[in-house]
């Protein structure tokens, strides 16, 4: 997996569609705006089998901030192994920040 479509993406101000936190690990579809085309891309973050997954919600949230959720930031590291670390901050509304932290996991991103 290359990082290039990861690097090509600004990881602020970044609209989610979805965020699931399964057994497996994180998946997370954003909407970064395309200015050249005038429209939003659909794009789907899986972060699967980390050594670790750490979880940090805070703010007291009402059903309308699921359907606001952005991402504030995108902090990553690839390995030689072609396995990533990082952190991803998101803002859930108006309802406090989230981060969600994880260390050496398979990942991909691909247009949805």
């Amino acid at each position: 997996m290359t990082m290039a479509l990861l690097t090509s993406i600004e990881w602020h101000d970044l609209p989610v569609a979805k965020l699931a936190i399964t057994e497996r690990g994180i998946e997370l579809v954003v909407t970064p705006w395309i200015e050249c085309d005038g429209a939003y891309a659909r794009y789907t973050l899986r972060i699967d089998k980390p050594e670790s997954l750490q979880l940090n919600l805070n703010g007291a949230l009402s059903a309308e901030d699921f359907g606001d959720l952005e991402i504030s930031k995108f902090d990553y590291s690839g390995s030689q192994t072609e396995r990533l670390s990082g952190e991803i901050g998101i803002f859930p509304g108006e309802a406090g920040f989230w981060t969600i932290s994880f260390v050496n996991a398979t990942w991909s991103f691909e247009t949805v």
